[in-house]
């Protein structure tokens, strides 16, 4: 591993050891975490997933985007957890009236973790992306869905590509001394209709030689054959084997236990957690400290 490392140094690609694992264990692992964030639906455990995937976003590098993203995280989750209340009147523990409107105690704990839901969901995309890029994507399911499995990866990088381009052309554009600022409405609307122009000749001419160049390579025949450079090591077994195990035990406990899981309607359960809550609790945030985990690991065998 130290030769690849420095390797991969020398031509200055950066490397996260959670991207050695092989791209099953690491895909298995971003669906178990999705299926954690959707049904262990109790603060806590939210709380605890939230910070536990900002850390794993630090440490594979997603510093700025996490920052850059984070007023709209918390915008979106100040919505959802003020206008639940408002559009769930359901409950029988009353906090108060607003205007003569009843706003529950089960409406607001609802709105707050489902707003704790979906910004860890988010933040859960930032780091598959940088963990299963494209070669490890069309890997995973270029062989059984050819077709498919393009049109997701270009979708997924469709968004990205279409900002980057649309800032290169505003600043030809700009050179040339058109602009939208300081313009009235009408040529405000003229000239970005000639951005939008611009960019979609480019995006549909780039679109048309990138499915030439596929067609003539032979993309999505049957007998067509890859070169797969994923190859399945000792450690890989050792990984997925504790990954099923640490993700089995809270869903066990969840389904036959309940732990984990607040029931709001119809009636509030007990927020309070006993001791046993607590060690599924610990085995819940060991599943996803695993990335943590591998590079710790790592990154110790390096310096020794």
């Amino acid at each position: 591993m130290g030769i690849y490392g420095k390797s991969r140094r020398r031509r200055g690609i950066k490397k996260y050891y959670f991207q050695s694992i092989h791209p099953v264990g690491s895909f298995l692992y971003y669906i178990g975490a999705a299926l954690y964030l959707t049904i262990f639906f109790h603060p806590l455990y939210l709380f605890f997933s939230i910070l536990i995937i900002i850390v794993i976003n630090l440490v594979h590098g997603n510093r700025k985007k996490l920052l850059r993203t984070l007023p709209f995280l918390l915008l979106m989750g100040l919505v959802i957890f003020i206008m639940n209340p408002f559009l769930n009147r359901r409950g029988s523990h009353l906090l108060f009236y607003f205007y003569s409107y009843p706003i529950m105690l089960e409406g607001v704990l609802y709105g707050f973790m489902l707003a704790l839901s979906l910004m860890g969901m988010i933040m859960l995309f930032f780091s598959y992306q940088i963990i299963i890029d494209h070669k490890r994507f069309l890997f995973l399911f270029g062989k059984l869905f050819p077709q498919t499995s393009l049109l997701v990866l270009l979708s997924l990088r469709f968004i990205p590509i279409l900002r980057r381009r649309l800032s290169e052309i505003m600043i030809v554009q700009k050179r040339r001394g058109i602009v939208l600022g300081g313009q009235k409405l009408k040529g405000k609307i003229q000239n970005g209709l000639l951005y939008i122009q611009v960019l979609l000749t480019w995006s549909l001419e780039e679109a048309i030689q990138t499915a030439d160049s596929m067609a003539a390579r032979g993309y999505g025949l049957k007998k067509r054959s890859s070169y797969d450079h994923f190859q399945w090591k000792k450690r890989d077994t050792i990984y997925v084997v504790t990954l099923v195990i640490l993700l089995l035990i809270p869903l066990v406990g969840m389904l036959f236990l309940s732990y984990g899981k607040l029931i709001i309607y119809p009636e509030l359960s007990n927020v309070e957690m006993g001791p046993q809550q607590y060690i599924h609790l610990l085995f819940f945030c060991c599943y996803l400290l695993l990335p943590l985990l591998v590079e710790g690991r790592e990154w110790i065998r390096w310096k020794s």
